[in-house]
């Protein structure tokens, strides 16, 4: 979102304030429920809370793409920070209960790890580039959910978590 912020504020007719608030409606939820999205899991079960933030997560993006005002977009991305706290601390808990050999459950960890860090690095500027390009946030927003679609396919299922 950083690198695109000019193309949003030029197509939401935005001032700095607004473009603030697209960054940390996203941080804001993430970082105040991420130890708690790992103490749902506990409770209710990794896969049950990574099923429901990762759809909350794929809905909120959806929602960005369809998004036709500031208000409703930062509101999409407090909700997509909502989602990603359940995603991440149970996708490690699914790692752990899906992999009982120690070398195996390392190299799926740092697998985990090194998506991650590509992910953060790359994604940002890759979606920012995309709409510095005129290429819309709605298709910005297919494009995860698709890869999203992607991932849920691809997921082995685990009966342990």
């Amino acid at each position: 979102m950083n690198v695109g912020l000019g193309a949003l504020k030029k197509a939401f007719n935005s001032d700095l304030t607004g473009l603030q608030w697209v960054i940390n409606s996203y941080a804001l939820p993430f970082s105040a429920l991420l130890i708690l999205g790992g103490a749902w899991g506990d409770k209710w079960g990794a896969k049950s809370v990574f099923a429901v933030g990762f759809a909350i997560f794929t809905l909120a993006s959806v929602g960005c793409g369809l998004a036709n005002s500031m208000t409703l977009l930062i509101t999409m991305r407090m909700i997509q920070g909502i989602g990603a706290a359940l995603l991440i601390p149970t996708s490690l808990t699914l790692i752990r209960v899906s992999f009982n050999d120690p070398d195996k459950r390392r190299s799926a960890v740092a697998l985990w790890g090194a998506c991650g860090g590509i992910a953060l690095a790359a994604g940002p500027v890759i979606g920012g580039l995309m709409l510095v390009l005129g290429i819309y946030a709605r298709w910005i927003a297919a494009l995860v959910v698709a890869l999203l679609g992607d991932a849920a396919f691809a997921t082995k299922s685990s009966s342990k978590a």
